[in-house]
């Protein structure tokens, strides 16, 4: 595993090893080191541009470990994950039938005896059809060879539980990402064909800025800078040559949305919110630094402030997450070498451990200064404009903790709480951080009478106190599972120290704060 995770272009084979090495923890008794085997697992899978068909197991593993700890709502989404996984790799197989089995018992212990029965249903129906000689292959191999109608029963089954949970929203269209993949199939491929010495030398995609690089665009996106685009990354060498004269090839490239559609799509696919057409995008001068040729290092060092990868521990404390997470979001199209993907693959690797260990101690040390220490103050003294800012520092380090703690980039704040509740394991404080910013002012529990007496003790009738407390509970408890600190204190500070202690570089854990 140290050989391997050195290698950027072996994360998969890593992942894999990450897995296999936490069933066998797990196996053994050793519930602490699974757990930290399997989770890395599954963040290292979710980093592969690439799907990876062992990233299933890693998915069912945590499951099945959040179900001992009784995290049934974890569990539950994990296990569901798992299944989605092994449908697209393998088909109705006995795995999936397991795991459905395993579904159900995890529904039948949080009190939905329903989607117990229905995950049963499935499992029993998917069992049918490999008894009928149809083991291992997928649904459409069944049905084009007459299988038995326990398949389509098994779809039917999925599609009442997917309706369930979906919001009864008009299907629309594709995304923009997705559709920006068909524009460049379309026409950026062929164009890039008229420039065969270009092989080797450069890599295309969707990449930066721009809601819709991390799948997030809707119908506000639509009002400015929503266009078909594309990057085309080049080497040195390649961009000396070719950087202007394709250039000026992409700027001829047809315009407009409709462009986009495959020959067979009508244009329906993922509910995004955006009409499929509709008014005139405005352009900012911001939009012809979002798409079209640039330099490999121009484009990294635009976005990160470095040319090249960190080579060491202190290169990689100074880099902003959010800057990361999007260098490293969206998708690339194609990859003929120049460099681009080593780079995406090398951040996507994350921060070193040391590294997340200070960013996390540092995050911790906000949060009980703005939340749990000055937000109070700050409301004792009237300062309610002051307690605000203090509550918005409170969110944002409560967002980069909870990233930390899961291995992700924290990305820019306008996503950071919708990417966090996509976290199974950080849902709960999702939850929690939506209802303090919903929370109306709560000065009228801080009269004069009430601010003496909790000098010294909490004021649970402040709503906004008690959530900041209730968010630090789970932020402590994440930290214990993961072997970073222990204690029975209920104020983060001293967490941060145990953190910060953990640091095996002495110049890194003596630092100030990053």
């Amino acid at each position: 595993l140290r050989i391997l995770q050195n290698y950027p272009d072996r994360q998969m084979e890593a992942a894999t090893n990450f897995t296999n090495l936490g069933l066998l923890y797990l196996k053994t008794g050793d519930d602490e080191s699974g757990k930290k085997c399997v989770t890395q697992a599954v963040a290292m899978f979710e980093a592969l541009d690439t799907p990876a068909s062992h990233y299933s197991a890693a998915l069912s593993a945590l499951a099945e470990i959040c179900y001992h700890e009784k995290e049934y709502g974890q569990a539950e989404a994990w296990y569901e994950k798992t299944l989605t996984e092994i449908k697209k790799h393998y088909g109705f197989n006995l795995a999936y039938a397991v795991i459905c089995e395993n579904l159900a018992h995890v529904c039948s212990e949080a009190g939905n005896p329903e989607k117990a029965a229905i995950c049963l249903d499935k499992a029993k129906k998917v069992r049918e059809v490999l008894e009928q000689g149809n083991a291992g292959r997928h649904t459409k191999n069944a049905e084009a060879e007459g299988g038995p109608e326990s398949v389509k029963g098994i779809e039917k089954i999925e599609n009442k539980i997917e309706s369930e949970n979906r919001e009864d929203k008009p299907v629309l269209h594709r995304n923009a990402l997705d559709r920006c993949r068909i524009y460049y199939q379309k026409y950026g491929k062929p164009m890039l064909s008229q420039f065969p010495k270009l092989q080797g030398h450069f890599a295309a995609g969707l990449v930066g800025e721009g809601s819709e690089c991390f799948g997030y665009d809707d119908a506000v996106s639509a009002d400015h800078d929503y266009f078909p685009h594309f990057f085309i990354w080049l080497d040195d060498w390649a961009y000396e040559r070719y950087g202007e004269v394709l250039q000026a090839a992409y700027e001829k490239l047809p315009k407009g949305w409709d462009c986009c559609l495959p020959d067979s799509d009508g244009g329906s696919g993922e509910n995004t919110g955006v009409p499929a057409s509709g008014p005139e995008t405005i352009m900012t001068p911001e939009a012809a630094q979002r798409c079209g040729v640039c330099k490999t290092k121009d484009f990294y060092f635009r976005l990160i402030g470095r040319e090249t990868p960190p080579e060491n521990l202190y290169d990689w404390v100074s880099l902003q997450e959010t800057r990361l997470a999007t260098a490293t979001n969206g998708e690339v199209f194609e990859d003929c070498g120049g460099g681009f993907t080593a780079q995406r693959q090398a951040y996507l690797a994350y921060f070193p451990e040391d590294v997340r260990k200070k960013k996390l101690a540092a995050r911790l040390r906000k949060m009980a200064q703005t939340g749990q220490y000055q937000y109070a103050r700050c409301m004792r003294r009237g300062e309610y404009v002051a307690a605000q800012l203090a509550l918005a520092e409170f969110i944002e380090n409560t967002g980069s903790c909870c990233f930390l703690l899961a291995g992700q980039y924290m990305p820019y704040f306008k996503w950071m709480h919708r990417k966090l509740k996509e976290l199974p394991e950080f849902s709960g404080v999702a939850e929690k951080l939506e209802k303090l910013a919903l929370l109306p002012s709560q000065r009228e529990v801080w009269n004069q009478r009430i601010s003496e007496q909790y000098g010294f003790t909490l004021n649970i009738a402040d709503g906004k106190v008690a959530l900041i407390e209730e968010i630090a509970g789970l932020i402590i408890r994440e930290l214990e599972k993961q072997g970073l600190a222990e204690g029975g204190d209920a104020y983060l500070e001293p967490y941060a120290a145990a953190v910060e202690s953990r640091i095996e570089d002495e110049v890194l854990r003596t630092a100030g704060l990053v």
